[in-house]
């Protein structure tokens, strides 16, 4: 699997939009949920490959997600 931090994911997304790529959810912006399409994006195209996305912001994991330690952005997230 490749890995990919949130923040990481979120500027790939976005230089696929300026690059032309459109997405049904055509903006994407830091604190959003990454939809279907993004997911499949980040697999299909940018890494080939199944991805693991962590440092989800807090805000959008749901409550059963581990917490990242102090000072750290997000919390972990899932493989997509």
């Amino acid at each position: 699997f490749a890995r990919c931090s949130y923040t990481e994911a979120v500027a790939k997304l976005q230089e696929a939009i300026k690059g032309g790529h459109e997405f049904v959810a055509n903006e994407v912006n830091w604190g959003d949920d990454l939809g279907s399409e993004h997911e499949r994006y980040l697999t299909e195209q940018v890494f080939k490959c199944p991805v693991i996305v962590y440092n989800y912001p807090k805000a959008i994991k749901s409550f059963y997600m581990r917490e990242n330690d102090p000072g750290t952005d997000g919390a972990p997230g899932p493989t997509v």
